[in-house]
């Protein structure tokens, strides 16, 4: 992945994380891996396009997601009967906000960029959904545990 782009997409997730009012305790370097990373059940995605290709997801089991659904409300409380798809509906949110902040933050590099819209998708893995050589974080809050992987895209040959 180039030299500043990862860097930027971790610096988005700190800020909207933070204006958010989620807490972020601790933030380590992962690993790429294609066949031993931890099971995931809701995996956001966000494509970059532009002069940086890439893509952004954010994976989390089911009770992170509750974690950052009830961090993005500040506890308000939610009808029980749509509970169940509301945790999906906060990680394609705040997927679709660190990409946002993450092109605009691109913008100060000189890298002009837009983004696709959210998609979110209930899967065990998240390995074989990446599109190339990726930059992986675990971020660990309150909240319960994140992966924040920046994916680059393939370059096509022609």
């Amino acid at each position: 992945m180039e030299d500043v782009v990862p860097g930027v997409f971790l610096e988005a997730l700190r800020q909207v994380f933070g204006e958010t009012g989620i807490r972020l305790d601790r933030v380590e370097p992962g690993r790429e891996s294609r066949s031993n990373g931890p099971v995931e059940q809701v995996i956001a995605s966000v494509g970059v396009t532009g002069e940086v290709r890439c893509n952004l997801m954010l994976c989390a089991d089911n009770g992170s997601a509750d974690g950052i659904l009830r961090g993005m409300t500040a506890g308000l409380a939610l009808p029980a009967d749509r509970l169940g798809e509301f945790p999906r509906a906060a990680m394609g949110e705040i997927a679709n906000q660190v990409a946002g902040r993450a092109v605009t933050l691109l913008a100060a590099f000189g890298r002009r960029c837009d983004i696709t819209p959210p998609t979110v998708v209930t899967a065990d893995r998240v390995d074989s959904l990446l599109p190339g050589p990726a930059a992986v974080w675990t971020v660990c809050g309150a909240f319960g545990v994140l992966r924040l992987i920046a994916a680059q895209e393939r370059r096509k040959s022609s």
